[in-house]
This record gives C-alpha cells, sequence and structure tokens, in this order.
C-alpha cells in the first residue's frame, strides 16, 4: 500500500472515529475536537487524491476543510466576545479524555 492509500485508509478511519464517538456520546457534535477530526480526516483523503483524482470527492474534501476552518473561527471568535482567551487546552483535554474513556 503507498503512503498516498494509506493516508485517505487513515482520513476514512478519522471520519469513522469520530463520528461513530458523536453517535456514542463520547463527542460533542458541535466542538472543536470534531472539527478538528473531520478537517484532518478530509486533510487526508485529499491527500490521497494525488495518486487517484475523483473530481466528486475533491469537491467534498475541500468544502470538509472550508467549512470545519469557519466553524473554528467562528468559535474563537465567540470564546474572544465572551472574556475567555482562545487556549487549545480545552481540546487537548478533551482529547485526553476521549483516549483514557
Amino acid at each position: 500500500m503507498s503512503v498516498l492509500v494509506a493516508a485517505g485508509v487513515a482520513g476514512f478511519g478519522l471520519y469513522a472515529v469520530a463520528f461513530a464517538s458523536v453517535q456514542i456520546g463520547r463527542l460533542d457534535g458541535n466542538g472543536i475536537v470534531y472539527t478538528m477530526a473531520n478537517v484532518a480526516a478530509a486533510a487526508l483523503v485529499l491527500v490521497s487524491m494525488v495518486e487517484q483524482f475523483n473530481l466528486g470527492s475533491l469537491l467534498t474534501q475541500v468544502t470538509w476543510i472550508a467549512v470545519g476552518i469557519v466553524g473554528l473561527i467562528r468559535r474563537r471568535g465567540e470564546r474572544a466576545l465572551a472574556g475567555g482567551t482562545p487556549t487549545l487546552e480545552p481540546v487537548l483535554d478533551s482529547v485526553v479524555s476521549a483516549t483514557n474513556a
């Protein structure tokens, strides 16, 4: 298996784990961790298309990345308006607690 195919498979795995985690209540579907997982998964699948191009998949992955980034920026702005300083601590805490569960 080539590195590019492995990247696509890893992207699929990340999509599947994130979605399953939301469905079983381990992850918040509106949270930063879920959004970051989706952006990373889309990027991995996008990279894999260097080897085998697919227009439909390209459009899907680029849209997923763009929407995810907009969501992350929006969350950061909401936190700043609320008077908090945006940090990665809540994200890291969520990742650690999800992996230890």
